[in-house]
């Protein structure tokens, strides 16, 4: 019988453990999901995104053989600062 209650016991305390890790997963989950919506990533870097708008602005409207590497290059360098401030962001939430 103290066998039955033993692990009854530690059951529910797996449940209770279960539960509050599926919690807290459940929030980092929107918090991941809130932080790569377009409009708070345009609020956390908006010169950033200033930048990037007005060099693509450029590029479309220029002629030239270059123009595809430029874009690259200044979408790679708009998605490397975003993602840098979003990973600066969660290390000071920890």
């Amino acid at each position: 019988m103290e066998d039955i209650a033993k692990i009854e016991n530690e059951l529910e305390q797996a449940r209770q453990d279960l539960h509050q890790t599926m919690t807290e997963v459940n929030q980092k989950v929107e918090d991941v999901g809130t932080r790569l919506q377009p409009e708070s990533i345009l609020k956390r870097n908006p010169v950033a995104a200033a930048c990037a708008a007005g060099a693509l602005g450029y590029l479309a409207g220029s002629r030239g053989e270059r123009i595809p590497i430029l874009a690259a290059l200044i979408l790679g360098g708009f998605v490397a600062v975003v993602f840098k401030g979003s990973r600066e962001t969660n290390s000071g939430t920890q």
